[in-house]
């Protein structure tokens, strides 16, 4: 729904101002009517006629100003916004970059180790300590199965390391 009156004090107080002013003319002029010259109200008629039409553009310039200065207020809220939900997915994103780097990195650097070791112990260990890191754990380990059906750890590594060499009924 459209204003009527502007929101500003300052505003309301002149556009009142000049209300009642030229009200307060066209009551006189009407008022002395016949006592003023013909002449004079050929003058006095389109002043008045004019105060009227600027006052009341005046008025609905104003009231559009508002509304517009309203409506920008409200685009730029919502910019800022959009601008922090831009930033915080772009954040996010590069995180998750940051930390698929750090996988491949490592993965390449297990490739590298695997391919230049020649202890199986040792690429076992090298494999538990890069899935520990990817995987952010506190350990790992890898059972193999025995001839008699048992699963033997081993390789451990981390808060795992204690169970190397233990068998366990699988």
């Amino acid at each position: 729904m459209r204003r009527l009156l502007p929101r500003s004090p300052l505003s309301k107080t002149i556009l009142l101002t000049q209300l009642a002013s030229i009200a307060a003319g066209t009551v006189v002029m009407i008022a002395f009517r016949g006592q003023i010259p013909t002449l004079a109200l050929w003058v006095i008629v389109p002043i008045l006629g004019a105060g009227w039409g600027v006052t009341l553009t005046g008025w609905r310039v104003a009231v559009r100003g508002e509304e517009h200065t309203a409506s920008l207020a409200r685009n730029v809220a919502e910019e800022r916004e959009l601008t922090a939900t831009l930033e915080h997915a772009v954040s996010n994103r590069t995180r998750e970059l940051e930390d698929a780097q750090r996988v491949l990195k490592r993965m390449w650097q297990l490739g590298q180790q695997v391919a230049l070791e020649l202890n199986p112990q040792r690429v076992l260990e090298r494999f538990l300590e890069t899935v520990t890191d990817i995987a952010r754990a506190d350990g790992a380990a890898v059972g193999l199965l025995t001839e008699d059906g048992k699963l033997r750890i081993a390789a451990a590594t981390g808060a795992a390391s204690g169970i190397v060499g233990m068998s366990v009924p699988s």
